[in-house]
């Protein structure tokens, strides 16, 4: 099946038992509140890898925190408004010509505009977000581009900065030992967009996993769940006090997936989450504001996560705990919230950045010097909360 009217009315439960895709001659909303993708040989399909999709396309998820939950059969985690995955995704976005550029000047406080380098292809409405460069970890802020000149590399912003930003027209890698100290900028906006209602402080969430579940003979049949993602915008996604992350791998060891060039920000839980799952890339995205971790990874193997951008983790502040409770937090947590390191094999973390968070940048186990099950490299943190718990870079335990 083929979607091509503008937009649905709010569909209570879209379930794919087969092929279905957008048309790609008109800009195509979809609204729902669960969508599920399961059965022989079932995929939805935005654009495809030979042929990127073109217009808008637009999935709201729809629904709050206290209404019922779709159980679904077999692995598969009860939840609402959710896109749950058995079947294929593939979702094929416009490529942006660049996800992260760099502040070429200093952008004070109050400011409405700033400096990154010319020849990108930044349009009126596109979203940004730029990085902290001070002791606050919080100093990341989001604004939308009013105008910007390809020639100067000058971008006109809708509201002023809150905060100071250093920057400067030439890297400053040579004098710190190859670590560039000017504001990561990272560009949000896709024409794929996946977002969730804004109600309640409730988002979204994709799920990605295995299905065991008995076909109308009684036997059983297994259901494997695969998500391609390129060049797609993740907007309003993951649940609040919950591991309930805005992208997720649950059970999901069969199939490669991976997820590129893709934008993922504004959630109020987790950004990405990894569990008991295999064969995934992460690689090439940038994420913005999430609690209280950015991206997640645990009881897994066969994992890339590589030349990601992350900028403002913030600790959650609406959770209900005794007074000796600690809440582990931080940007990127590596086989570290609860498993040991021979919970995760096969695991490469390289190049990615860590701008803004509380505690630590990354959190990762150590292993001993004749195993490989992880590749650390390249990897950079900065404006990280410093207190008496914190205030680190990595943490390896």
């Amino acid at each position: 099946m083929v979607l091509d009217i503008a937009e649905t009315p709010i569909i209570e439960l879209l379930q794919i038992h087969g092929r279905f895709s957008f048309s790609d001659e008109l800009d195509v909303h979809l609204r729902a509140r669960h969508i599920s993708i399961r059965g022989d040989n079932s995929e939805f399909n935005i654009g495809t890898p030979f042929e990127a999709y073109t217009h808008k396309a637009t999935i709201t998820l729809f629904g709050e925190k206290e209404e019922n939950a779709i159980f679904f059969e077999g692995a598969w985690s009860p939840g609402s408004k959710i896109l749950a995955n058995a079947g294929r995704i593939g979702f094929y976005g416009t490529p942006r010509a660049k996800a992260m550029t760099r502040l070429t000047q200093v952008a004070f406080k109050d400011a409405t505009e700033i400096f990154v380098e010319p020849g990108l292809d930044w349009v009126p409405g596109d979203r940004i977000a730029i990085a902290p460069t001070s002791f606050d970890h919080e100093g990341g802020e989001d604004r939308f581009i009013s105008t910007y000149d390809s020639t100067t590399g000058k971008a006109v912003l809708t509201t002023p900065l809150r905060i100071y930003h250093w920057g400067q027209n030439v890297t400053s890698a040579n004098e710190y030992n190859g670590v560039d100290l000017r504001a990561e900028v990272i560009l949000l906006t896709r024409n794929i967009l996946i977002a969730g209602e804004d109600v309640k402080s409730w988002g979204a969430r994709i799920l990605t996993s295995d299905s065991v579940e008995l076909d109308t003979t009684g036997n059983i049949r297994m259901r494997y769940g695969q998500t391609i993602m390129d060049s797609v915008e993740i907007y309003n996604c993951s649940q609040m006090d919950s591991y309930d992350a805005a992208l997720m791998w649950e059970n999901a060891k069969t199939l490669q997936s991976s997820v590129t060039n893709s934008a993922i920000h504004n959630g109020l839980g987790w950004g990405v989450r990894i569990e008991s799952s295999a064969n995934v890339v992460f690689s090439n995205n940038v994420l913005y504001d999430f609690r209280p971790f950015g991206v997640v990874a645990d009881y897994s193997s066969d994992l890339v996560i590589n030349e990601n951008v992350l900028i403002k983790v913030v600790e959650r502040t609406t959770i209900e705990a005794n007074w000796n409770y600690v809440d582990r937090k931080g940007g990127y947590a590596i086989c570290a919230v609860y498993a040991s390191s021979a919970a995760c094999t096969n695991v490469t973390v390289n190049d990615n950045i860590a701008a803004g968070a509380p505690m630590a940048g990354f959190w990762a186990m150590m292993h001993n010097c004749d195993e490989e099950n992880l590749s650390f490299r390249g990897n950079v943190a900065h404006s990280i909360a410093g207190t008496n718990d914190g205030g680190m870079g990595a943490i390896f335990f």
